[in-house]
């Protein structure tokens, strides 16, 4: 079977988390070259010698210098940059009431200003081209109410809408951007998440049960690869079928 992302470089950030990896692989798995961004420098992502793929960018999106010191790496590469995924992200569980402006500012500096920014500057990369294709990994939390995430829904929707504007302007570049919008995927991003809330999501859920984070890279790869060629300014659901 055709690989479908033979010989495309792609970026990939919050690869030292647990869709991260997981998209890591697949990505591999399907040919292409991944510089790992990650927040860590441990071993979140496996390595062949060094000049090698994928290759480690250490990347902390509320850090303005690690954000420009990424981008540096990836640009004095003098590679080509085929693809970006936004996928790095925190969540911070609290009732509206309960929510203190310091886990608010956080969770949109991660989730939003941070992604907002290194998407600027690869976008820059991609432009000269006029080539490429943009994931950002938002959350059904950004489209539907959900209690205790406030803050984080209204930082995925925001990240939601940056890519639907960037999609309507960067189109003419040649440059697709979508979104995904996961339910709840089996990452430690769940291990704040009580037994009761999970059970009822699955309940409300048409395939009964939570998402591996496989399934979502999956299709991430497709919207990366030349098959989605006339897909852009979209949120895609990865949602197993919630209806409520």
């Amino acid at each position: 079977m055709k690989e479908l992302l033979s010989g495309k470089n792609i970026v990939v950030t919050g690869a030292d988390g647990g869709l991260g990896r997981a998209l890591v692989k697949t990505l591999v798995e399907q040919g292409a070259n991944v510089w790992a961004c990650c927040y860590g420098v441990g071993d979140a992502v496996s390595a062949d010698p060094e000049g090698a793929w994928p290759r480690r960018v250490r990347l902390d999106l509320a850090d303005r210098e690690s954000i420009e010191g990424a981008f540096v790496a990836i640009r004095d590469a003098r590679l080509p940059v085929d693809g970006l995924v936004d996928n790095a992200g925190i969540m911070r569980t609290s009732l509206f009431q309960m929510t203190t402006e310091t886990s608010l500012r956080e969770q949109f500096e991660v989730n939003f200003f941070g992604p907002y920014v290194f998407t600027q500057m690869v976008c820059r990369l991609m432009a000269r081209r006029k080539s490429g294709s943009i994931v950002a990994v938002s959350s059904v939390n950004a489209l539907e109410a959900s209690k205790g995430k406030s803050a984080y829904g209204a930082s995925k929707a925001a990240l939601a809408a940056c890519t639907a504007s960037l999609a309507n302007e960067m189109g003419p570049l040649g440059i697709r951007a979508n979104c995904v919008a996961p339910s709840a995927v089996r990452t430690p991003l769940l291990d704040g998440v009580s037994e009761a809330a999970l059970s009822e999501l699955v309940e409300n859920c048409a395939l009964g049960r939570i998402a591996e984070p496989e399934e979502v890279a999956g299709v991430i790869a497709f919207l990366l690869s030349d098959e989605a060629s006339y897909i852009t300014g979209q949120c895609i659901r990865v949602d197993g079928g919630l209806f409520a």
